[in-house]
């Protein structure tokens, strides 16, 4: 039974209470509703759900226990969590899975929506192959050195050496795309990906906005689904019965 999925992305949860964080909780009280009624339930955070997440001190978790409590609270109604490594949130370790019983898939997972039917699921950021300085970047920020660092720093000084590197990160980000230069999905990197991985779909957000392309095969085709930040709308995309659906909240 592959029930109901639901795809967000880039929603940039920080511990506040504002109307978009309302809306995420609207979200999960209506998957975990759905849950509730017997229906396999499956959230799939596409990457960003945090705005910034580097396990290792417990600080982190108070930050966000508005938003953890909700999420927990679905799962405990039977909503099935799965994580994708975002740019703000790649360094999920123990403490979701062991919280929330949420699977964390690293870069990707490949998820089948119908019988015989599957979508690669990821953030998006690795197709925007033209984005060389982002990719150096990512290179940077993920990397063994890096990752030492920050362990080894008290927390507020991580995290805000780390905000400030994400604030020029997305500074740069809005500048680009105020001149019309916003990074681009490399639709032919798109589809080998879902060649690589026997898929017909890919699933995907980081450039904050939504789009529905086709990429045409031989003897087929195969289709890229952009999902758009909740930063300018709270949205998800929804699969039943093997078929999507766009949905901008309110969400009922």
């Amino acid at each position: 039974m592959i029930g109901l999925l639901a795809f967000v992305a880039d929603v940039h949860l920080d511990g506040a209470d504002t109307a978009r964080h309302r809306r995420f909780r609207e979200l999960l009280e209506m998957l975990a509703s759905r849950a509730a009624g017997g229906r396999r339930v499956e959230l799939y955070s596409l990457g960003d759900l945090f705005q910034f997440w580097y396990e290792y001190r417990r600080a982190l978790f108070e930050m966000y226990a508005r938003d953890l409590d909700a999420l927990e609270a679905a799962a405990s109604r039977g909503v099935r969590i799965h994580l994708i490594s975002g740019n703000r949130d790649f360094a999920y370790g123990g403490y979701l899975p062991g919280r929330l019983g949420a699977t964390v898939h690293g870069d990707g997972a490949v998820i089948e929506y119908a019988p015989g039917r599957k979508a690669l699921a990821c953030h998006g950021d690795l197709l925007c192959t033209a984005d060389r300085s982002y990719l150096r970047f990512r290179r940077v920020i993920r990397s063994r050195p890096v990752a030492w660092l920050f362990r080894a720093l008290p927390f507020p000084l991580a995290k805000a050496m780390i905000g400030g590197m994400m604030t020029v990160s997305s500074r740069k980000a809005a500048l680009e795309r105020k001149a019309g230069n916003a990074p681009v999905l490399d639709l032919e990197e798109a589809g080998r990906a879902m060649d690589a991985a026997g898929c017909d779909k890919l699933i995907c957000g980081h450039v904050h906005r939504f789009a529905r392309e086709a990429i045409p095969r031989t003897g087929g085709s195969r289709e890229l689904i952009c999902l758009g930040s909740w930063l300018e709308e709270p949205n998800a995309l929804l699969c039943e019965d093997g078929i999507f659906r766009y949905v901008a909240g309110p969400f009922a």
